[in-house]
């Protein structure tokens, strides 16, 4: 799992509201950069939308606008805060790209530059045409970046209830997934067990580590969490709370079982094509 010269590191998630403010997300970006570098942090995560905010259906209906001119700055803000604090960062922003707009993550590198950049796949609202799906373009690609020697990608909230990006993410060298999400709301309360649980199997399924961080505020439906290989919580914050945490990712830790030892790959391979 990984590259066999890299080492641990400790990595960060920053559960912080998320709100359209981009100059207010920016100082508790800082603060909450300044903690986790403090505390021997090598990698930042943030929440989805953590530049700009993340409102959808009022942006679709006209109800507000996304100001471009502040998420870009924000952008350039948490560079510079990378280069400060020699601290790398996945933070979610808004992105327009070919006339078209985007739910993103951008990977930020220790020296300020942008690393990678994923657009999340999963949409809500798909067969309604609300949601995400009346706002965004669905990304196409899973890259993965290099971080101090270990191989990480990108998913974004919804991605978590599929499983498919992250095996492909772990064949391609990831041995962590960084997921900025925003998912709270008290009708969706129901869900938070189910949403946890799926993190937890995308981690122990893969034998890899997965660092979510959800936004804070009220009703928040899931915590922000670091999973390791044997789906064993490494790290989980408390609900509604801005909070920073921390747990050690080992590319070399191995799982205690052999799980994808077992894959079947071979049987998949002949029913996905029918015979």
């Amino acid at each position: 799992m990984g590259c066999g010269s890299a080492r641990p590191i400790t990595v960060a998630c920053a559960q912080i509201e998320v709100s359209d403010d981009t100059a207010l997300a920016c100082e508790k970006i800082a603060d909450a950069m300044a903690d986790a570098a403090g505390r021997g942090a090598r990698l930042v995560v943030f929440p989805e939308c953590a530049l700009g905010g993340y409102y959808p259906n009022e942006w679709r209906e006209g109800a507000r606008a996304p100001c471009w001119e502040a998420i870009e700055a924000g952008l350039g803000c948490v560079q510079r805060l990378c280069r400060r604090h020699r601290v790398a960062a996945v933070v979610g922003a808004l992105r327009r790209a070919g006339g078209r707009i985007y739910n993103s993550a951008f990977a930020v590198g220790r020296d300020g530059k942008v690393l990678a950049v994923y657009d999340k796949i999963h949409l809500t609202g798909m067969r309604s045409g609300r949601d995400d799906a009346g706002f965004f373009f669905r990304g196409r690609s899973l890259p993965v970046f290099r971080t101090d020697g270990i191989g990480a990608g990108m998913q974004i909230c919804m991605d978590f209830r599929f499983p498919e990006p992250y095996r492909i993410l772990r064949r391609k060298g990831a041995s962590l997934v960084c997921q900025p999400t925003c998912v709270s709301g008290r009708s969706g309360l129901w869900k938070s067990g189910i949403l946890q649980a799926h993190v937890v199997s995308r981690a122990a399924e893969n034998e890899f580590f997965v660092a979510l961080c959800n936004s804070a505020g009220p009703f928040q439906n899931m915590p922000s969490l670091i999973a390791g290989p044997d789906g064993d919580l490494l790290a989980c914050a408390p609900l509604d709370e801005e909070t920073v945490i921390c747990a050690e990712v080992d590319p070399l830790r191995r799982p205690r079982m052999d799980i994808l030892g077992s894959l079947a790959d071979d049987l998949y391979a002949l029913e996905w094509k029918g015979d």
